[in-house]
């Protein structure tokens, strides 16, 4: 399995709500949201975060040098 971080939460805990429909839905979403992550980096100067949401964690964003 992959390594901790908010997508991979995110996706879980979509899946989790419900059957095989809930896991299929789950996909197409973390697909989405990925894609969406992906083009929103490309196009600004921040820096990804993947733990951004998680506990103890500071959730303001930080420039990239």
């Amino acid at each position: 399995m992959g390594s901790d971080c908010d997508l991979r939460r995110f996706g879980l805990a979509l899946a989790a709500r419900g059957d095989k429909s809930a896991r299929k839905r789950a996909l197409i979403a973390v697909a989405r949201k990925l894609a969406v992550l992906l083009q929103r980096l490309w196009l600004s100067p921040l820096e990804y975060d993947p733990l951004r949401h998680a506990e103890g964690r500071n959730p303001s964003r930080r420039r990239r040098a």
